[in-house]
C-alpha cells in the first residue's frame, strides 16, 4: 500500500523535476478529478453506500496505473533532457 501511495504522489513532482511540467500537472489532476469524480458518480449507484467508500481507492489504483505506464517514457525524457536532446518545458 505505501508503494501505492508514493508512486501516486511522488511520480508527478518527478515530471516536474524533469521538465515536463503539463505531464505533471496531468498526473496531479488524474487522481482527484479526472478518476475520482466519474468513480464518486458511478459506484455508489452500483454498490450503494459502499460505493462512495469505494471511490478513493479506485481513483487511487487508477492513478496508479497511470503512473506505472508512464515510468519509461519518463526515463526516456529525463534521459534525453540530460543530453541536451529536449529543450526544458517552461
Amino acid at each position: 500500500m505505501i508503494q501505492l501511495l508514493r508512486a501516486i504522489f511522488f511520480h508527478p513532482k518527478r515530471r516536474h523535476d524533469i521538465g515536463a511540467s503539463r505531464l505533471g500537472l496531468f498526473l496531479s489532476m488524474i487522481r482527484q478529478g479526472i478518476c475520482y469524480i466519474p468513480f464518486i458518480l458511478l459506484l455508489p449507484g452500483r454498490f450503494g453506500v459502499e460505493g462512495i467508500y469505494l471511490s478513493q481507492p479506485a481513483a487511487d489504483l487508477l492513478t496508479f496505473l497511470v503512473c506505472v505506464l508512464l515510468i519509461r517514457p519518463m526515463k526516456r525524457m529525463a534521459s534525453q533532457r540530460m543530453s541536451g536532446q529536449l529543450p526544458e518545458e517552461h
